[in-house]
């Protein structure tokens, strides 16, 4: 299955870049890099960008769609292990996935150079659980609270934390959620793991269609919508801007 741009990741793709254009990083570490897009964009903007991603297909897409862009993007399969940093990490919809996500923050945050900062996305309010994240391999969803916590407990400080996807991701989500079950019941049982690795790159035509619709130039007057509620409650997911305080 190849891989398009949802309508929910366009919206938190627009926000991603309006972070990074008032952040300007040099150099991004992004974990759990999916088919690349991302550090593509990065890329164009004239960042540095190591992606990471455990996933096969993922890294066979992203390694593909940033041909043009080899001289700032190379992908790996694993987190560099030796003492080099960045003066940004980051991930968008990965944390949800992990089990122990507190330990996983930890080990992002040495990653972080000294007053460097964490750029992550995760979907928001438990009370939205539903098939699609089952489907995705999630462990939870999160509270504002939560995520505030777990990032001040491995020593960063919450700059910015906008809760995105109002109005358009909130009309999509029923036909995300039916999907979500469509698929658990074709499908069967699947371990987490599995169902993780495929996430990030699988689509099936309906969403390649629904995709066409809200692509490119045609997201922007969603995005402006948007933007009215970031810092109110009533989109689906968190975008987290975290900057690392010295110790």
């Amino acid at each position: 299955m190849s891989w398009t741009a949802g309508p929910r990741y366009l919206l938190r793709r627009c926000c991603i870049m309006d972070v990074v254009a008032k952040v300007k990083p040099q150099r991004v570490l992004e974990i759990g890099c999916g088919a690349g897009d991302v550090a593509h964009q990065l890329a164009l903007r004239g960042c540095e960008v190591v992606g990471v991603d455990s996933s096969d297909e993922a890294r066979q897409q992203a390694i593909l769609l940033n041909e043009s862009q080899r001289d700032r993007v190379t992908i790996l399969a694993d987190v560099p292990t030796d003492s080099e940093q960045f003066d940004m990490v980051a991930s968008f919809e990965v944390l949800e996935h992990i089990e122990d996500d507190q330990a996983a923050l930890q080990a992002w945050s040495e990653k972080v150079t000294p007053d460097g900062r964490l750029l992550i996305s995760v979907p928001c309010h438990q009370h939205r659980w539903g098939p699609s994240d089952v489907w995705a391999g999630h462990f939870r969803r999160y509270e504002r609270e939560d995520i505030t916590k777990r990032l001040t407990e491995v020593g960063f400080q919450v700059e910015l934390l906008w809760c995105y996807g109002f109005p358009l991701a909130i009309i999509a989500e029923p036909i995300r959620e039916w999907l979500g079950a469509r698929r658990l019941k074709e499908e069967g049982e699947m371990t987490v793991a599995k169902r993780t690795a495929r996430s990030g790159v699988e689509r099936r035509w309906f969403e390649k269609s629904l995709s066409l619709l809200v692509s490119g130039p045609f997201i922007l007057p969603f995005h402006w919508m948007q933007k009215l509620f970031l810092n109110t409650e009533r989109g689906n997911g968190y975008l987290v801007l975290a900057k690392r305080i010295k110790k």
